[in-house]
């Protein structure tokens, strides 16, 4: 029987969620998805109950499972309550990078004829509609301040790391070592931001680190 370990990573959004997945799957054992569950912003819309039972197929499998995504820091209780092992990682990055992301990369949505209230506000936990630059920002500091509430009820559970750190190796090896990765199996890599921290992170390497 497989003695896994559930992790979950939290970020705001367009912070690097998706390079904190691929980081985490490329360990050795492991099935950690980007979002793509059956969970929501609200969780009355959500099914938590489905994506528990998604999870725990998955450990029957591998020692390290879980998710990324934005949705789940609405949801720390009850995986704590489903998942008393569960460990969470909050990556997080500069709040100006954050917004024009953001902005830049839902060009399309806020100039279409088509867009809905109701749309934005299932998506992303906007503040006020029509999403301005004002109301990203209010939501990221929305975000961080549930953070910071939960490291405090649950000490020891999160780990903070910023996107950018984790472009040097001792700083992954801490984030890995701390879901329980043996260093000796530890995979590396690396990441890298285009000019000005507004597109989408794109991986530089991979390789496996020498037992010591």
């Amino acid at each position: 029987m497989i003695d896994t370990q559930y992790i979950f990573g939290l970020g705001v959004g367009r912070c690097g969620t998706m390079s904190l997945a691929h980081l985490l799957n490329s360990q050795a054992d492991s099935s950690i998805g980007h979002e793509q569950m059956p969970i929501h912003w609200w969780p009355i819309a959500g099914d938590f109950p489905k994506a528990r039972d998604i999870l725990l197929e998955k450990a029957k499998d591998h020692a390290f499972v879980g998710n990324v995504s934005y949705c789940w820091m609405q949801y720390v209780p009850d995986i704590i309550s489903s998942f008393p092992n569960a460990k969470f990682i909050y990556i997080w990055r500069d709040k100006e990078e954050v917004v024009e992301s953001f902005w830049l990369r839902n060009q399309d949505r806020r100039d279409s004829d088509l867009i809905q209230p109701q749309l934005w506000l299932s998506q992303y936990p906007f503040l006020r509609y029509p999403p301005t630059k004002d109301a990203i920002s209010d939501t990221y500091d929305m975000y961080e301040a549930m953070a910071h509430v939960l490291t405090f009820k649950y000490p020891g559970r999160i780990y903070y790391i910023n996107i950018g750190s984790l472009n040097e190796d001792e700083n992954i090896h801490k984030l890995l070592s701390f879901v329980g990765v043996p260093r000796e199996t530890q995979v590396i890599e690396k990441t890298k931001m285009n000019v000005g921290g507004q597109a989408p992170i794109k991986f530089t390497r991979i390789r496996n680190v020498p037992s010591r």
